[in-house]
Protein backbone atom coordinates (compact mmCIF):
# COMPACT_ATOMS: atom_id res chain seq x y z
CA UNK A 1 0.00 0.00 0.00
CA UNK A 2 1.43 3.39 -1.00
CA UNK A 3 0.94 6.04 1.67
CA UNK A 4 0.73 9.78 1.05
CA UNK A 5 2.99 12.38 2.63
CA UNK A 6 0.66 13.12 5.57
CA UNK A 7 0.18 9.40 6.23
CA UNK A 8 3.93 8.74 6.20
CA UNK A 9 4.42 11.66 8.61
CA UNK A 10 1.92 10.13 11.05
CA UNK A 11 -0.69 12.90 10.78
CA UNK A 12 -3.81 11.64 12.57
CA UNK A 13 -6.27 14.26 11.39
CA UNK A 14 -6.37 17.06 8.86
CA UNK A 15 -9.01 19.40 7.56
CA UNK A 16 -9.62 20.60 4.03
CA UNK A 17 -11.37 23.98 4.18
CA UNK A 18 -13.38 25.13 1.17
CA UNK A 19 -13.94 28.85 1.71
CA UNK A 20 -16.09 29.35 -1.37
CA UNK A 21 -18.24 26.27 -0.67
CA UNK A 22 -18.12 27.00 3.07
CA UNK A 23 -17.32 23.38 3.88
CA UNK A 24 -14.79 21.55 6.01
CA UNK A 25 -13.80 17.99 5.14
CA UNK A 26 -12.23 16.09 8.02
CA UNK A 27 -9.79 13.30 7.22
CA UNK A 28 -8.87 10.73 9.92
CA UNK A 29 -6.45 7.80 10.07
CA UNK A 30 -8.00 4.35 10.03
CA UNK A 31 -6.56 1.23 11.69
CA UNK A 32 -4.19 0.68 8.76
CA UNK A 33 -2.79 4.21 8.98
CA UNK A 34 -4.64 5.45 5.90
CA UNK A 35 -6.26 8.89 5.99
CA UNK A 36 -9.92 8.66 4.95
CA UNK A 37 -12.80 11.11 4.73
CA UNK A 38 -14.58 11.00 8.08
CA UNK A 39 -17.00 13.94 8.05
CA UNK A 40 -18.06 16.94 5.97
CA UNK A 41 -19.31 20.04 7.80
CA UNK A 42 -21.20 23.10 6.58
CA UNK A 43 -21.21 26.73 7.73
CA UNK A 44 -23.75 26.26 10.53
CA UNK A 45 -22.21 23.07 11.97
CA UNK A 46 -20.22 22.50 15.13
CA UNK A 47 -17.09 20.68 13.96
CA UNK A 48 -15.43 18.19 16.29
CA UNK A 49 -11.64 18.20 16.52
CA UNK A 50 -11.14 14.46 16.92
CA UNK A 51 -7.56 14.55 18.20
CA UNK A 52 -8.41 17.00 21.02
CA UNK A 53 -10.89 15.78 23.62
CA UNK A 54 -13.83 18.13 24.05
CA UNK A 55 -12.69 20.55 21.33
CA UNK A 56 -15.31 21.84 18.90
CA UNK A 57 -15.30 24.74 16.45
CA UNK A 58 -18.45 26.68 15.57
CA UNK A 59 -18.05 27.04 11.82
CA UNK A 60 -20.34 30.08 11.84
CA UNK A 61 -17.29 31.93 13.23
CA UNK A 62 -15.12 30.64 10.39
CA UNK A 63 -17.69 31.35 7.66
CA UNK A 64 -19.48 34.51 8.81
CA UNK A 65 -22.50 35.83 6.92
CA UNK A 66 -21.58 38.39 4.31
Amino acid sequence: MKLGLYQRAGVREYWIVGPEEQTVQVMLRDGRGVLLLHEVYGPEDLAKVNVLDGCFIALSTVFPDE
